[in-house]
């Protein structure tokens, strides 16, 4: 799904994130939550600097109301972007969650369920989040005790590496998979570990798994944050898979000499759901996929295809 969305676009953005079971937004300047529905567990990522406060362009007291509220934030200097993902969605546009943006400004965005653009957008507010500073308790007093007044001239504050921020990869894999028990591979433990608590320490509702991969296939040297990911998990000295699971956006990427692992969190699929091998062949039948794929297969998909069995594939009834 594709849909411009003009007048109706906070109406819209309000009515699915009020209903979606996890929500991450990346908003420059935010002064009220009357338009963007945030819960416990939810992400946010503001210009929450001094000048944007003191502008009234950011609200700290908004955002002392949505922390108490369980929500995740982050400040990020310079932020201009405009983006939601809720669930399976993603709104990018030009709109502040603002009265102003709401009721005054003409603004525009997109609403997509495209599972390329989707996972891209998860992967630039992961990223965002990364290099992001949270805002605590300690934080958002400080900020509440800035001085709000009428905003006068530009400003140019200290930019962020833009380097930091990598577009976010757009290819599609399939990968059939062996399941390994936890204490496979001891001496890899430690950077397994590093990585974990690297995510957790963004968005500590994320329940990271990963898949290690070794040898040469162009899906080792070549698949990055953001792509979409197939797993086609089996059980040792089983070669038929129990499991396909749905596209999955990879979070990250740590690369070793002699192995690489690509961490995702299976929770990022929904409301897609897992599908036994024999369903999922069926849906590659009823997709009209061109790609061949096996059991065994590491292979890239077309975007054509994966998107057509993106449109295919179940989903969670709520």
């Amino acid at each position: 799904m594709q849909q411009l969305l003009l007048h109706d676009l906070w109406p819209k953005v309000r009515s699915f994130t009020r209903t979606a079971r996890r929500v991450q937004a990346a908003i420059a300047y935010l002064s009220t939550d009357k338009y963007l529905r945030l819960k416990s567990g939810d992400v946010l990522v503001v210009d929450a600097s001094h000048h944007a406060v003191s502008c009234g362009e950011t609200s700290a007291s908004t955002l002392q109301k949505l922390r108490r509220r369980g929500v995740v934030i982050f400040h990020y200097n310079n932020l201009h972007a405009k983006v939601v993902v809720a669930d399976n969605k993603a709104v990018i546009g030009s709109a502040n969650a603002s009265a102003s943006s709401a009721h005054t400004l003409f603004e525009t965005a997109v609403l997509t369920t495209d599972p390329n653009l989707v996972s891209q957008t998860k992967s630039l507010l992961f990223q965002l989040q990364r290099h992001g500073s949270p805002l605590g308790a300690k934080e958002l007093h400080k900020l509440s005790r800035i001085k709000v007044r009428r905003r006068r001239g530009t400003h140019t504050a200290n930019t962020p590496a833009r380097n930091k921020i990598r577009t976010p990869g757009k290819q599609f894999w399939f990968s059939a998979a062996v399941d390994l028990p936890d204490d496979a591979f001891p001496d890899e433990q430690s950077a397994v570990e590093q990585a974990e608590r690297k995510l957790k320490s963004q968005h500590p509702e994320l329940s990271p798994t990963c898949l290690r991969m070794t040898g040469a296939s162009m899906f080792r040297l070549s698949a990055s944050n953001g792509d979409l990911l197939h797993i086609a998990s089996a059980r040792k000295n089983n070669e038929t898979p129990y499991e396909v699971a749905p596209a999955i956006p990879i979070l990250l990427v740590q690369r070793r000499n002699h192995w690489t692992r690509f961490y995702y969190d299976p929770e990022n699929a929904y409301p897609l759901k897992p599908v036994s091998w024999h369903k999922f062949k069926q849906l590659l039948k009823k997709a009209n996929v061109r790609s061949r794929i096996g059991k065994n297969s590491i292979c890239t998909l077309h975007a054509s295809d994966a998107m057509a069995l993106e449109r295919q594939w179940p989903r969670t009834k709520n």
